[in-house]
């Protein structure tokens, strides 16, 4: 019995005295502390601009936007309930004005008719039903409505949209999306209708 006790502590005695001959020196804490007059180096955080994307469409040759800042937009929309596949907001400033160019891009054609019609249906801020090609008189806000094979894009501004300048952007960035229809509103007159031959 003795001799099986002293076997269990056998490895122990054993692993106790290899510990005690390596012996390692105890740092002092106060000598590898870093002063205040140690040089320090601090990372630089390289800071990208998510907006650039963005910006270099409003700003190049086509629109041509000397933009002061570009924001996303979440506010809700009428199109925002159709389901589509693919969405953007985004509010413009510029010399203390504001653009908003929302544009929705939907599976197919009937997606696209569906939500344009509906939105015909309930229009403005009274959702007033409005016919396509109906003369009707525009509310307090400047805006141009692409209506487009699968795409909406609705532009406002309280100042006038160049409809030249949006028109060669839509064909200009999206030029497989063929423009089926240009509704004007002007503030406190007469819609005006295009329909497109391109």
């Amino acid at each position: 019995m003795r001799f099986q006790i002293s076997l269990l502590f056998l490895p122990l005695i054993l692993f106790f005295s290899a510990c005690s001959d390596n012996k390692e020196s105890i740092k002092d804490f106060d000598k590898i502390q870093p002063h205040s007059n140690d040089t320090i180096h601090k990372v630089k955080k390289e800071t990208t601009d998510t907006n650039y994307y963005w910006r270099a469409l409003y700003t190049g040759d086509t629109l041509k936007l000397s933009l002061d800042s570009l924001h996303p937009s979440f506010s809700k929309h009428f199109v925002d309930r159709f389901n589509a596949k693919s969405y953007f907001k985004n509010v413009i400033f510029k010399n203390g004005d504001s653009i908003n160019h929302n544009r929705w891009t939907f599976k197919d054609s009937t997606e696209t008719k569906n939500a344009f019609y509906n939105w015909l249906d309930c229009f403005g801020t009274h959702c007033t039903s409005v016919k396509l090609f109906e003369t009707f008189k525009s509310g307090s806000t400047n805006a141009l409505i692409f209506f487009s094979q699968k795409s909406i894009s609705y532009i406002t501004s309280n100042h006038a949209l160049d409809k030249e300048t949006w028109t060669k952007y839509e064909k200009l960035y999206h030029p497989k999306d063929s423009l089926k229809t240009l509704l004007i509103l002007s503030k406190n007159k007469k819609a005006v209708w295009f329909q497109s031959t391109y």
